[in-house]
């Protein structure tokens, strides 16, 4: 037989007793990348198809010493320019048909059935939202921007600023042979380096689960540390200061050097994994219901991230 509830009753009892067990806000812990950014979540009321983000360019050299009657330099400077993220829509659904209705009853039934269709769908997305990070998406794509259209390319739009034409926006350095290359720690100590500047350097090296293993091997014992990330219940060595981590998105031959004070997901407020209750269609024999995602990953500093490919 059918379930004897409401739309709005089953609804209620989703957010009960699964959504209350695992909220929303604890879903994005599925891989390094997502875990990273979950960390940094930026939740904004504002609406529009954007994000704006005030990015500072240049110094200010409008400064100097001075003794007396000096003049002061009151010349111009641009030093901020905006970068507009678009905002990236993500959606995943719940279906209940009346034939699984009537196969089961009872409420630890239809719990039990909710609970299942719930983390299906929840895995669903993360997997998409995994595979986008690591993407070559674009401005105009529908799915989030990705590490390969910022870091990997030196002439991508992205957030609607030109890397061909400003060079603080592209990545601090990529090696992008098409040669196969073996892993080396003097390779690996020359990107870091080239992002290093005093202590603002790299936290976060992220690579295949194969690039991490020829990593592994390359270290002496007793270098095997474990890094921040292993809270989290990542495997972790470290590279100078950076938790060295696998990703099973990260593409093949990649090792991306991240300096995470610069990285940002920012979430619209009302579409934060939002629930939208269960309805009945009006031609079929189910019921539907939906969870709500918009959201932007934001680089504010792409110069001082890296990128090493064609790694082996």
């Amino acid at each position: 037989m059918a379930w004897d509830i409401s739309d709005s009753e089953l609804s209620q009892l989703t957010t009960d007793y699964i959504l209350s067990a695992t909220p929303v806000d604890q879903w994005m812990t599925a891989t390094p990348l997502l875990s990273m950014l979950r960390g940094r979540l930026e939740v904004r009321h504002e609406g529009g198809e954007e994000f704006f983000e005030p990015l500072l360019v240049t110094k200010n050299t409008s400064v100097g010493s001075y003794s007396d009657y000096d003049a002061f330099d009151i010349s111009p400077i641009e030093q901020m320019k905006g970068a507009r993220w678009p905002v990236k829509s993500y959606y995943g659904t719940i279906t209940v048909s009346g034939d699984e209705e009537d196969a089961q009853a009872g409420e630890h039934a239809v719990v039990r059935i909710l609970n299942g269709k719930v983390v299906n769908t929840r895995d669903s997305m993360l997997d998409l939202m995994a595979t986008d990070l690591f993407s070559t998406n674009d401005d105009t794509t529908k799915g989030f921007t990705g590490l390969r259209a910022m870091l990997c390319s030196a002439s991508s739009t992205v957030a609607g600023v030109d890397q061909s034409t400003y060079s603080w926006w592209r990545r601090g350095y990529a090696d992008e042979s098409t040669t196969l290359a073996e892993l080396d720690l003097d390779a690996m100590q020359a990107v870091y380096g080239a992002v290093t500047v005093g202590m603002d350097m790299p936290d976060l090296v992220i690579t295949t689960q194969t690039i991490w293993n020829a990593y592994w091997s390359l270290l002496q014992a007793g270098q095997t540390f474990e890094g921040p990330m292993a809270a989290g219940g990542f495997r972790t060595l470290m590279f100078n200061n950076a938790a060295v981590v696998a990703d099973p998105y990260c593409p093949a031959g990649h090792m991306f050097f991240l300096n995470t004070k610069y990285w940002k997901l920012v979430v619209r407020s009302n579409r934060n994994f939002h629930f939208r209750p269960f309805q009945t269609p009006v031609d079929q024999d189910c019921r539907v219901a939906q969870f709500l995602f918009k959201g932007a990953v934001v680089c504010t500093r792409p110069n001082r991230q890296a990128v090493l490919t064609a790694l082996t």
